[in-house]
């Protein structure tokens, strides 16, 4: 599965987590956000994704666009 769709269906199940809780899901306890920043900015341009927050102290939470 490629990094893109195991990020997706993590957010998908999983709802509201910030981009390092995303990273950690994915690349383990030594995950860290900019391992994921790329993928989240390219899921959200194509519409597949939400994203709340304002950054640094009000992280961006990443949603489910159809949900």
């Amino acid at each position: 599965m490629a990094v893109i769709d195991e990020v997706e269906a993590i957010i998908i199940k999983h709802p509201g987590l910030t981009e390092t809780e995303l990273a950690k899901a994915v690349h383990g306890p030594t995950g860290y956000s900019p391992q994921v920043n790329a993928v989240c900015r390219t899921l959200l341009r194509r519409g597949r994704v939400i994203r709340r927050g304002k950054g640094y102290a009000d992280p961006y939470r990443y949603f489910p666009a159809n949900g």
